[in-house]
């Protein structure tokens, strides 16, 4: 019996989209990353209203001026977080689909957890090597500085209280940030012209223009983060190993950084002062 190929209803994605991906098809279409999941004009909101946003980080005051404003800075970062991620979810509503269509598959119980955290602590192994590289050739070029930008060694916490509510940061971070641009703007983009890789290329964009207070070698580095998420969500065929990855690795940068100014090491990192 042969019922689901005469069904009219039956769509399977193109030979031309498939081919495009560089996927076979049914890894394209069991993440559903062709399908548009929120009007283009919800869309447009969100990049204008990230943009923005990370314009007025990179114009935004001296590093040294942001010491006082720490602990207000975190949380205002976490409201802000989680209220993309609900303009996300309105958008997603408009189209009748739960938020659930972001994640991609669900390793469930606590062995596909740990499958999760392997993927992760390899991702993220394989993404501090790529990232290392990415950082020489921009410095061989004359574009930024060795270690992380004065606006980010300023912006760590320096306090355990800091610290605690730096990790709530992260937290916030990994879920929001990769349901927002590998969960929703991959998707978005992808539907556009049912090209993967326009996806991929688009979201990772947005991702690092997004990060506008780390300066423009910064914003480069997470531009290639971002196509190195896309990738893991690719392997794995889930969002979650990205959100700890991507969790973790903001986490023990603040640490590294906290860790050489409690010893004194950090202007071996950057001359802040």
């Amino acid at each position: 019996m042969h019922e689901p190929e005469n069904d009219p209803s039956a769509t399977p994605p193109s030979p031309e989209a498939a081919v495009a991906s560089g996927l076979p098809e049914s890894t394209t279409e069991q993440l559903g990353l062709d399908q548009q999941v929120a009007p283009w004009w919800h869309t447009i909101i969100f990049i204008v209203f990230l943009v923005g946003l990370s314009t007025l980080g990179g114009l935004s005051a001296k590093p040294k001026h942001f010491a006082p404003f720490r602990v207000p800075t975190y949380i205002f970062t976490i409201i802000e977080e989680w209220l993309l991620l609900a303009f996300v979810w309105w958008g997603l509503r408009m189209r009748r689909l739960p938020l659930s269509t972001l994640l991609g598959e669900r390793h469930r119980g606590w062995r596909g957890f740990g499958r999760d955290v392997a993927n992760a602590a390899v991702f993220w192994i394989m993404a501090v090597f790529v990232l290392g590289i990415v950082g020489v050739i921009l410095r061989a070029v004359h574009i930024g500085q060795a270690g992380p930008s004065a606006k980010v060694l300023e912006l760590a916490p320096q306090t355990l209280v800091q610290l605690v509510l730096w990790f709530f940061v992260c937290f916030s971070a990994g879920i929001c940030e990769e349901l927002l641009f590998r969960g929703y703007m991959l998707r978005q983009f992808t539907s556009l012209r049912g090209k993967l890789w326009m996806g991929i290329i688009f979201s990772s964009l947005i991702f690092g223009c997004s990060h506008g207070y780390e300066g423009i070698a910064g914003m480069i580095q997470v531009t290639i983060f971002g196509i190195l998420f896309c990738l893991l969500l690719l392997k794995t065929k889930s969002i979650r190993p990205g959100m700890i990855a991507h969790g973790w690795f903001d986490f023990f940068l603040a640490i590294q950084i906290f860790l050489l100014r409690h010893f004194h090491k950090l202007q071996n990192l950057h001359h802040v002062h």
